[in-house]
């Protein structure tokens, strides 16, 4: 890994604990977690608090000591946090009641539906509703990650931390976590996918058909042809504005 050449004025101490009376902890990819103690045995206090996805839904368990505990360290703890279905887990603790809250968009339908106290939102990738946070899909997770790193040691701290993670420093939390954009990558055509590419970081410009030609050396008449009849199933049209007679 490059070094960084900020150092901060503290580190981060990280511990993987259990909310099970057991260290190993299972997952959807049948790959056991080691942790280094279960939640019961801490005896150090805990500044952020981290909770992430749960394995198995809808039939997860999690005791109601658990629970509570979780619950209990919502309120001393300077944030608390969950990644993709660990949303859940702090809507059942009841910490997400009157909160705006999120996890993955497959399933914010269903925890709206379980718990209907909660201002669920689809489209971010992390939501922040006072000292709670909660993030979408596991890749969202760094996202969240790096916020909570930018909010502790600055932007350019946080910068160095994504280059060297390879990851952009910020998707902003109010971006959509599924974009029909996603759909292009299945575009056999290669310039037509890299002209949807480009439209990414571009659909606050004023763009012309003639301009996304040039990205992809096309004539303009070509271009408008292949495109047409390539994304014709999917959602994205452009169209060409009219001149003033």
């Amino acid at each position: 890994m490059s070094p960084i050449s900020i150092k901060p004025d503290f580190c981060y101490q990280l511990h993987v604990v259990s909310l099970d009376d057991d260290t190993h902890v299972s997952t959807s990819s049948n790959l056991p977690i080691v942790t280094e103690e279960i939640y019961k045995s801490i005896d150090y206090p805990i500044d952020t608090l981290i909770v992430s996805g749960i394995s198995y839904l809808p039939d997860f368990r999690v005791s109601p000591e658990a629970l509570q505990w979780i619950n209990d360290q919502s309120k001393v703890v300077r944030r608390i946090c969950s990644v993709c279905t660990g949303a859940f887990l702090l809507a059942e603790a009841g910490i997400l009641n009157g909160k705006n809250a999120t996890t993955h968009w497959q399933l914010c339908e269903k925890l709206a539906e379980l718990y209907p106290e909660i201002d669920v939102e689809i489209a971010p990738y992390f939501v922040k509703s006072s000292n709670i946070y909660t993030s979408a899909g596991i890749s969202s997770g760094m996202d969240l990650n790096l916020a909570l790193i930018e909010e502790d040691m600055g932007k350019s701290f946080a910068l160095q931390i994504a280059k060297c993670m390879v990851l952009f420093l910020k998707r902003s939390g109010n971006q959509l976590q599924y974009s029909n954009l996603l759909e292009y990558q299945e575009i056999t055509n290669l310039s037509i996918r890299k002209a949807c590419e480009w439209l990414q970081n571009h659909f606050d410009e004023y763009l012309l058909i003639e301009r996304l030609a040039e990205q992809v050396s096309m004539s303009p008449r070509n271009f408008a042809r292949v495109f047409s009849s390539r994304i014709k199933n999917y959602s994205c049209k452009i169209y060409r504005p009219f001149k003033d007679r």
